[in-house]
């Protein structure tokens, strides 16, 4: 766990910089990631190329390490943010918050919220870290992927 006591002061004091810091950051993680390390090129093609076959799929290649930068800036901001910071950013919303409140104090045993990964969803477990909605993490099970490395495993929870 050494490598976690050397990570972590880094990760919150890089996510103390403001969102917007972050989101610029992001790109240049994402171009990193893709043209530098060439972080999983080769899976990220073989996909593309499963996905649409017989197109040129560059754009899209460059979109997901664009997206994938961002994801990676935007969950170092989300470690450090706290759920005053994180509320005032906007960053997440949800337009009809009544409906998952009723549903949530009418429901006998609880309920099960579904989500692609079609964004960066961890996102919904920092919203939910204060009590506007009556949903907090006292009360919210997040189901996931155990990551491999056990550093990052406590890091991202």
């Amino acid at each position: 766990m050494f490598r976690y006591y050397l990570i972590k002061p880094f990760l919150m004091l890089f996510g103390a910089l403001p969102l917007w810091f972050h989101r610029a950051a992001g790109r240049l993680i994402g171009f990193l990631a893709h043209y530098v390390a060439k972080y999983r090129l080769k899976v990220v093609r073989k996909n593309l190329a499963i996905a649409f076959p017989g197109r040129d799929t560059k754009s899209i290649e460059r979109g997901f390490y664009h997206h994938f930068g961002r994801l990676v800036a935007e969950n170092i901001w989300l470690g450090a943010a706290g759920p005053k910071r994180f509320r005032k950013s906007g960053i997440l919303s949800i337009s009809n918050p009544e409906v998952l409140k009723s549903t949530w104090e009418s429901s006998a045993g609880g309920i099960v919220l579904l989500y692609s990964h079609n964004c960066n969803w961890e996102l919904f477990c920092g919203f939910l870290s204060n009590d506007d909605e009556g949903l907090t993490q006292d009360n919210v099970v997040s189901a996931y992927r155990k990551i491999k490395d056990p550093v990052w495993e406590r890091i991202f929870n």
